[in-house]
């Protein structure tokens, strides 16, 4: 999606069109209320949506979009990570920054 995303910011430049890929991270739904935990992927830490829209609507009104917003400063470093490490490690990492482990064995994210 990101790649398409930014492929599509390039070719619609000078339209009038703006487009952007926005990665939110974690952020504050009734998604983590349906999946039976508060905890994992950020717990406390997690953004609001209205945070998350207030980030797409600065970089969209801004004088040169960039392609692609990393919504949150823990986001932004966790994004980052895969920058100087390899996709393993940063993966490794990623993983140790939650708060809760889960086991993809079951195909559904289930708690380990």
């Amino acid at each position: 999606m990101l790649s398409f995303a930014e492929a599509l910011w390039r070719e619609s430049r000078g339209t009038g069109l703006r487009v952007i890929a926005l990665s939110p991270g974690a952020t504050s739904t009734e998604f983590f209320d349906v999946i039976g935990t508060n905890a994992a992927y950020g717990g406390s830490r997690r953004q609001f949506p209205g945070e998350v829209v207030a980030t797409a609507l600065r970089s969209l009104d801004g004088r040169t979009p960039l392609p692609s917003v990393v919504s949150g400063r823990l986001n932004r470093v966790r994004a980052s990570l895969g920058r100087g490490f390899s996709r393993r490690r940063a993966v490794l990492l990623m993983g140790s920054m939650t708060t809760a482990h889960w086991s993809v064995s079951d195909g559904l994210g289930a708690q380990a």
